[in-house]
């Protein structure tokens, strides 16, 4: 079902593990932070969620607006006025699965183009 949403006439990508290893540790580091420090201090709910967007995208896995609730340190409220917020800069796209199933949302191709240029301009960088 939600197979036919998550294809797209984007090809594969090919990436490096380390790329999916440093997103996936920027993911874990901000989770660890906020456990120790409350989410208040560092709240970049539209950061989260591009980087969630992000490695699931590199690890070629569909994220249902559900998931990215239970993925997210955000109150899923803000998760979902933070996805139409991004939706309206053209970094994510929300598709509606087969049958009116979950949504689901993913990068755009300018979306993917901004995080892929980021992660080669500083790749050593933590966030």
């Amino acid at each position: 079902m939600i197979s036919n949403v998550a294809a797209s006439s984007r090809q594969p990508l090919r990436v490096p593990d380390s790329k999916i290893q440093k997103v996936r540790t920027i993911l874990r580091s901000r989770a660890v932070r906020a456990s120790m420090f409350g989410t208040k201090l560092f709240d970049e709910p539209g950061w989260e969620i591009l980087l969630i967007l992000y490695a699931a995208t590199l690890e070629h896995r569909a994220v249902h607006l559900e998931q990215l609730t239970s993925l997210s340190t955000s109150p899923a409220s803000t998760v979902t006025r933070w996805a139409r917020v991004l939706e309206k800069e053209r970094l994510v796209t929300q598709l509606q699965g087969d049958d009116a199933g979950p949504v689901v949302l993913r990068l755009t191709e300018d979306g993917l183009a901004s995080m892929h240029a980021l992660f080669e301009v500083i790749p050593n960088v933590s966030f």
